[in-house]
């Protein structure tokens, strides 16, 4: 549902956030907290862990796109 679509928006934004360095929690952040702003607030509960450790995962610079997928597979 919203979070495929965010999914696929997440994809086309790190086509244009290329300058930015590749683990920049910045670049991988922003979409997500948007995405996650839609959902209903057990949602955004349950989500908020998840986001905390895909930006800790990044700036460990750790797989990125695996962990988003999670993500997006647990609050969907």
């Amino acid at each position: 549902g919203v979070c495929y679509i965010e999914l696929q928006r997440w994809a086309d934004a790190e086509k244009q956030f290329k300058a930015i360095p590749e683990n920049s929690v910045f670049r991988y952040s922003a979409d997500f907290l948007l995405s996650v702003s839609y959902l209903k607030q057990d949602k955004r509960d349950a989500a908020r862990p998840l986001l905390e450790e895909l930006a800790q995962q990044a700036d460990a610079g750790g797989d990125l796109r695996s962990k988003a997928t999670e993500l997006l597979e647990a609050i969907d």
